[in-house]
């Protein structure tokens, strides 16, 4: 086999992996909206979770939490996101709840 072949496979290989490990967190995503490239940038920032955040104060004294470092923008959207996964849950705890009771069972 020749080199470019052999470098198209193993980049083949490369993007199915990544595909691979992208396709649960992209189901999960589509809920909110976020699609595959939603998915993509949840991945990326569990692999690098420092990297690419706009810290535009430069103080210390808001580096004392996990957010510290987070820019106002990635605050917003940080809470946003958590607010979007609350009510996911809540609608998934009243079906759970609405099931349960038809089914004449308790918590």
């Amino acid at each position: 086999m020749n080199a470019p072949m052999r470098s198209f496979g193993f980049f083949a290989l490369a993007l199915g992996a990544a595909l691979g490990l992208a396709s649960p967190a992209a189901m999960a995503q589509q809920d909110r909206g976020g699609g595959v490239g939603g998915a993509i940038d949840t991945l990326n920032r569990a692999i690098n979770p420092d990297q690419g955040r706009r810290d535009m104060s430069g103080s210390s004294d808001r580096d004392t939490s996990r957010y510290g470092r987070y820019s106002d923008q990635d605050l917003r959207d940080e809470s946003s996101r958590l607010d979007d996964q609350s009510r996911q849950i809540e609608r998934e705890r009243r079906a759970v709840d609405d099931e349960m009771r038809r089914r004449g069972m308790r918590r």
